[in-house]
């Protein structure tokens, strides 16, 4: 029996984003991610010269923010508050590409990216009229083989699989010529993504898990983390390294730019101290430190106000919870060893020797810097950044044995491992796609 509408938007949540591997298959293994085929994407739109664009069925809104990034106003929206939770900007809303909230002609550009195998086929024609009406002009890349070229799978979310020359003479009936169809099976995966050398600055991303950062025209970055990503780093060109960041093998005055988000709350008091000292040590006296972790103040007035439910969607263990205060816990202290309101986090930060300021979700004292990177967890994070000012006041407490924090992400090491042994595989492709300019 078909499913209703509302049962298929319903299929976009976090069993899509984030599939185990368990049952029919389904979206992205593991975890999505900022995926460097952003870039060909970003590069054909701006050669396009748009005055405006809307991105219909945007994800986490990478793309979107990567075009107001760079100049050309954009939004996005997708059916899926659970992508909405973990957006990258605000600049998109939850929406249907039936019925999309925009005035006719608002926007000079619209762009699908492989979204229109989600809808139903008896929605085709509406689907396509909506983005015919709030633009000029489209480009739209397609999967339309049962079969995904880059990642050898089948997803059951793709329903409708159409032959290419259907979707362009469907266009033309619906759009007009001014509506573009791409081949992605044939003209786009084949191509290369070019990945900048990076430079003249260096960045550091701490404690990266698979959100990792590509070298931009402005710096070089290196993805540090416990876990061992190489495979995944490998994969899609990622400069990185294994450590404990506890203590940075860099030298002195090393880095212009360093971030960590959502890292810190899993040291200790203690070794969040000796971290931010390293930091300061590795950074140079002109570069920016920038923090994220969970807002120790928002989620406790979230908590009062009885809207931590909110966060089921994205957090398992909150969802498990039977109490509101499990769900705080799942929130503030789940694989958390120290919790963090804005004045302890520039309390940390003046002790480590940096000028503290607190920032809100994608805005920087740094708006370079901000260009480079993704913000995550908007709805629950707080953002603050520290500029070097003085030297430190060093700090030598108890420190736990590193292997307490390996043990406790021993089941991410051994979950990631399964998504590269058993996942969808592109890594062999991806390196042949990727390369280094």
């Amino acid at each position: 029996m078909d499913k209703t509408l509302e049962e298929l938007e319903a299929e976009y949540d976090r069993d899509y984003f984030c599939w185990d591997g368990t049952g029919y298959p389904k979206g992205y293994k593991g975890f999505y991610a900022d995926f460097p085929s952003r870039l060909k994407f970003l590069d054909y739109i701006k050669a396009l010269k748009p005055t405006s664009v809307l991105d219909v069925g945007c994800a986490y809104g990478f793309l979107v923010k990567n075009l107001n990034d760079s100049g050309i106003p954009a939004k996005g929206v997708d059916i899926s508050t659970f992508a909405y939770k973990m957006r990258a900007t605000d600049d998109m809303q939850v929406a249907s590409i039936l019925d999309l909230p925009f005035k006719d002609g608002e926007f000079d550009l619209v762009v699908t990216l492989e979204m229109l195998e989600h809808i139903r086929e008896e929605d085709t024609n509406q689907a396509l009229s909506e983005l015919g009406r709030v633009s000029r002009r489209g480009a739209h890349w397609l999967a339309y083989k049962e079969v995904d070229a880059l990642f050898q799978t089948k997803d059951v979310t793709h329903i409708n699989i159409k032959p290419y020359v259907w979707w362009q003479e469907k266009f033309m009936e619906i759009c007009g010529p001014t509506h573009e169809v791409i081949d992605k099976e044939k003209d786009w995966y084949p191509k290369l993504t070019i990945i900048p050398k990076g430079g003249p600055k260096s960045g550091l991303n701490v404690g990266s898990f698979i959100n990792m950062l590509l070298n931009t025209e402005d710096a070089a970055w290196l993805n540090v983390d416990i876990l061992d990503l190489y495979d995944y780093a490998q994969a899609y060109s990622y400069n990185f390294q294994k450590l404990d960041a506890r203590k940075l093998p860099f030298p002195d005055n090393n880095f212009d730019y360093i971030v960590a988000s959502h890292f810190l709350e899993h040291l200790t008091a203690d070794e969040g101290i000796i971290f931010l000292q390293e930091c300061h040590r590795v950074l140079k006296r002109e570069g920016v430190l920038r923090l994220a972790v969970p807002d120790a103040e928002l989620l406790i007035k979230r908590y009062v106000a009885d809207e931590l439910g909110y966060f089921d969607e994205i957090n398992p263990e909150c969802e498990k919870a039977i109490t509101l205060l499990g769900k705080l816990n799942a929130l503030l202290w789940g694989g958390h060893k120290t919790i963090y309101d804005a004045p302890t986090l520039s309390y940390a930060l003046q002790k480590a020797g940096f000028k503290p300021s607190r920032q809100a979700f994608n805005k920087s004292s740094r708006p370079d810097l901000m260009k480079q990177i993704f913000d995550y967890h908007p709805d629950l994070s707080l953002y603050c950044e520290g500029i070097p000012i003085k030297k430190p006041v060093i700090v030598e407490p108890r420190r736990e044995e590193s292997r307490d924090v390996i043990e406790g992400l021993e089941p991410y090491q051994k979950y990631l491992h399964g998504i590269i042994k058993e996942g969808r595989q592109p890594f062999a492709r991806a390196r042949k796609r990727s390369e280094v300019k």
